[in-house]
């Protein structure tokens, strides 16, 4: 693993608290942790069953509707429209 700030080596330095690998480097003393991106901002469920729902969502499908055949919560179809969670429709 390098350094972000100063582009040395860095070694393992334990987990933070979402169970994330962190690091410290041998250089500047930063430490960092090695988070890996999600597309999808904070929902935490995979793309695929994303794209899913807002196919549905699209389709005309109403909420309590979509969260049967999907298998999730009706606050995680709400959080995966795609004009936010702003309340209209």
């Amino acid at each position: 693993m390098v350094c972000h700030g100063c582009q040395n080596e860095a070694v393992k330095f334990g987990i933070n608290a979402q169970g994330f690998q962190r690091w410290r480097c041998k250089y500047c003393g930063r430490t960092f942790s090695d988070i890996p991106e999600r597309p999808l901002e904070s929902l935490r469920i995979p793309f695929e069953k994303a794209a899913q729902v807002v196919h549905m969502i699209v389709e005309g499908i109403g909420v309590r509707a979509i969260e049967g055949p999907a298998s999730v919560h009706r606050d995680t179809v709400l959080a995966a429209m795609p004009f936010g969670n702003s309340g209209r429709c």
